[in-house]
């Protein structure tokens, strides 16, 4: 796929977007675009989240002691007052070595506004998602690519993004206007009544970012 092409599926896709009035119309998209699905989003590996987390619920683990003042899983973690789940939780986390991640979701739940940070963009933003707002949607690099390239128009820079792998602090103003996509006007009004539209627009990019996604030659 050149840069071209990528371009042109990228507007066709967000054409799509921009007339949908529903969910359902949004699922269809993929379909219509004949995108493989081995670029879709395995929604086995990755269900819907049914819950969410508020600054409430933060403050109590603080004082209960499961998180420090650093908003970091603290250290002293133990089998006192924690039940089986939360421990394997807890294993899994440290097993992958995700334990520092935490604090950076923390921190995006207890935002009360978009700001600029310097780390652990990704896990800040889904922070904000899981917050339940309406508008927050969660990102990573094929749908910042995706973006990204619907943005542009020069060559050099489409071959650029279409490289993209890695969120940092680089790409927070194309997160933020990501997010003002979403939220304006060219989305249908009927459509961002639907509670969950984001999360579907989010799996529509995902699929699109990673089929345009242009690998890069070691």
């Amino acid at each position: 796929m050149n840069n071209q092409q990528a371009k042109d599926l990228v507007m066709r896709a967000f054409t799509l977007i921009e007339k949908a009035e529903s969910i359902e119309a949004l699922k269809g998209i993929l379909n219509i675009l004949n995108i493989p699905k081995k670029n879709q989003m395995d929604i086995t590996g990755y269900p819907k989240i049914n819950f969410t987390l508020n600054s409430n619920e933060i403050e109590h683990l603080i004082e209960t002691g499961f998180i420090n003042s650093e908003l970091d899983i603290h250290n002293g973690f133990s089998v006192k007052n924690t039940t089986p789940l939360e421990r394997l939780f807890y294993a899994v986390l440290w097993k992958n070595g995700d334990l520092k991640k935490v604090k950076h979701i923390i921190k995006g739940i207890k935002d009360n506004e978009d700001r600029i940070v310097k780390e652990g963009i990704v896990f800040h933003q889904f922070g904000r998602f899981l917050t339940g707002k309406t508008g927050e949607p969660i990102i990573d690099q094929h749908v910042i690519r995706a973006f990204a390239v619907y943005e542009n128009t020069d060559d050099k820079d489409i071959d650029e993004q279409r490289e993209l792998e890695v969120l940092n602090k680089k790409h927070q103003s194309l997160i933020l206007n990501y997010k003002k996509w979403l939220n304006g006007s060219k989305i249908s009004e009927k459509l961002k009544k639907e509670s969950d539209y984001c999360y579907h627009v989010d799996q529509l990019l995902f699929a699109i970012g990673k089929t345009i996604k242009k690998r890069i030659k070691r």
